[in-house]
């Protein structure tokens, strides 16, 4: 049995979701931990079945591996040695370099457990990881009629990931002098843009932004239900300018239309992303801010 860990925010589960589904066209029987997950905050309680309509959940039992979250010294030295064993093997990496040959290690009862921030892990199963990732459609009559406008003008989603919460645990977010310089690309580029603001802090917008206009999507909730709401939207639109954020950028990746404008920071995660060609796709705009 070949299991993936699945545990984190709605974007992160994604990524680790979509690595799961490449290790299935590689042809592995794959099973999901999602159970053993502790949230320390509401907007890790999403889970992927309750936004998507194709994901295919296959669990496996909560006490297959029982030492997934154990971080004390000693179960982090067998979780280590237990990746040169036969059976029961731990295979954690919990940096965000891309592993090309990570799944080389898949065997009869393994389970991996990491991240896998980089979209290289499921490139060749784009297809499959686009499909699982269709969004149920929006209940609300405000974002349809949202979801309508933007399909019909150069719209433009500007994320702006400034939750308290995650201002305290992630260095180096994006700056306003990185809005700026990216709103003034996309005006460059785009005719008669229509840009439209997503926030998880909208205090920062009103004090950091000024002299652009905009409309403030302001409605949906940033945790719990319907937290998945502004990433449907904004991957709606025609253009994306993402911050440097996991939600933020499958925002844009699902983004459809085959002429959109991606423009991105370059830092992300103050620099743990060591090499940005994993993260970010050849045809996305990287700007300095």
């Amino acid at each position: 049995m070949v299991v993936v860990y699945v545990g984190a925010g709605l974007a992160n589960r994604m990524f680790q979701y979509a690595f799961a589904l490449s290790l299935r066209e590689k042809g592995l029987d794959v099973f999901i931990d999602e159970d053993s997950f502790i949230p320390r905050f509401d907007f890790e309680r999403t889970k992927l079945d309750s936004v998507f309509v194709n994901v295919n959940i296959q669990r496996c039992d909560k006490n297959s591996f029982p030492l997934v979250l154990r971080e004390d010294r000693f179960y982090k030295l067998l979780k280590r040695i237990s990746e040169y064993m036969s059976d029961n093997r731990y295979i954690e990496r919990w940096n965000l370099d891309y592993l090309p040959y990570i799944h080389k290690k898949a065997s009869t009862n393994c389970i991996f457990i990491g991240f896998w921030i980089s979209y290289k892990y499921f490139q060749s199963s784009e297809d499959a990881v686009r499909k699982a990732f269709t969004f149920k459609p929006l209940d609300s009559i405000r974002n349809v009629e949202l979801a309508t406008k933007l399909v019909t003008e150069n719209s433009v989603a500007v994320h702006f990931r400034k939750n308290i919460d995650y201002l305290k645990n992630l260095p180096n977010t994006c700056p306003p002098s990185y809005y700026y310089e990216a709103i003034n690309y996309i005006k460059k580029y785009v005719p008669n843009p229509k840009f439209y603001f997503f926030s998880d802090n909208w205090d920062w917008v009103r004090e950091n932004i000024r002299g652009v206009e905009f409309t403030a999507v302001d409605w949906n909730p940033s945790s719990g239900i319907h937290s998945h709401c502004d990433m449907q939207l904004m991957s709606l639109c025609k253009h994306n300018i993402i911050a440097n954020s996991t939600y933020s950028w499958w925002s844009a990746y699902l983004n459809e239309n085959n002429n959109k404008i991606v423009v991105c920071p370059k830092d992300w995660y103050g620099g743990m992303v060591k090499k940005l060609d994993t993260i970010i796709p050849e045809s996305w705009i990287i700007i300095n801010g």
